[in-house]
């Protein structure tokens, strides 16, 4: 008995001593080519583009981007113009953590399966022509593929702590600042056709259009089911999850017509705390202050090409 009790023992720590070998062996290889895959992966995404991509330094971080071992690029700062810097950056955040599989390094590919994006702003302009500013500095001179050891095959995206603001310089003037304190976006591809998951929790600061302010301090969360094939993205049952209760979203979006949105609202209710919740916190405090109760059933839809003007809400 005691001799197999030392058997089993043997064989349990050879195990984790070989675990334990190849995960070492792995950080290492991370390790001395860290540098060679920052500098790969930046060169390969500035070239031919009018924006500029830059990165202070980068370390391993083998845990940040589980179940995959992970490298973190930090001070990464995206700018619109190559030839001239300024303060105001399109986006500029503390980490990026890129993710890599355990046996693509085994046999020796460097393929991005996860990213985590921490900490940082991203702003966004839209001009009166329906272009972004984002857009407008990642434009290729040439359409040609780029080549090199490092690939990309996303399985998830993370972000946190990241503070979104949006000016839209077209109609009358929109703004919006919003905090995205996490959202995890979760993809699977079945031939043409890409399926993604998101959950967020976001907390939107304002959104202005002219001089009125429709939304302030408003927390809320999105759970969606995506279903996206070419331009067309099939909007499966979801949730726009909100302090006082969840609003059921189902519908389409079609990204090669001015943004046409479908989209169906519902849900059943008790009371009217889910709409007075999109209320500014001044009006919400008295509006809380009276009694309502029911059984409250409700559909909308909002439809219409949301890139160039407001959508019909019916």
């Amino acid at each position: 008995m005691k001799r197999t009790l030392r058997i089993l023992r043997n064989i349990v720590l050879i195990a984790f001593a070989t675990i334990a070998l190849v995960f070492g062996a792995l950080c290492y290889i991370l390790y001395a080519h860290e540098d060679e895959i920052a500098d790969e992966l930046i060169a390969v995404f500035n070239e031919g583009q009018e924006g500029q991509l830059t990165y202070r330094s980068v370390e391993l971080s083998p845990f940040r981007a589980f179940p995959y071992i992970s490298i973190d690029i930090k001070g990464v700062r995206f700018d619109a113009d190559k030839h001239t810097a300024d303060d105001h950056a399109i986006y500029a955040f503390e980490d990026v953590y890129v993710g890599f599989d355990v046996f693509d390094l085994l046999r020796g590919e460097y393929t991005i399966r996860k990213l985590v994006i921490s900490g940082g702003p991203l702003f966004l302009e839209k001009y009166e022509d329906g272009s972004y500013n984002l857009m407008r500095a990642k434009m290729r001179a040439d359409d040609e593929e780029e080549e090199g050891s490092t690939h990309l095959d996303l399985r998830s995206v993370v972000l946190r702590d990241i503070t979104l603001h949006e000016v839209n310089h077209g109609g009358e003037g929109n703004e919006l600042v919003m905090d995205i304190t996490k959202a995890t976006a979760y993809l699977s591809y079945l031939g043409d056709t890409l399926r993604m998951g998101l959950e967020s929790d976001l907390f939107l600061q304002h959104y202005t259009s002219g001089s009125t302010s429709w939304f302030r301090e408003l927390p809320f969360g999105l759970k969606c089911d995506l279903s996206i094939v070419e331009d067309m993205v099939t909007i499966l049952p979801s949730s726009l999850v909100l302090d006082a209760g969840n609003l059921d979203l189902e519908g389409t979006l079609d990204l090669d017509d001015d943004l046409m949105l479908d989209l169906n609202v519902g849900g059943r209710k008790k009371n009217f705390d889910v709409f007075i919740s999109f209320a500014p916190p001044e009006v919400l405090a008295k509006l809380k202050e009276f009694k309502n109760e029911g059984d409250i059933m409700f559909r909308g839809r909002i439809a219409g090409p949301i890139d160039r003007q407001s959508p019909l809400i019916d």
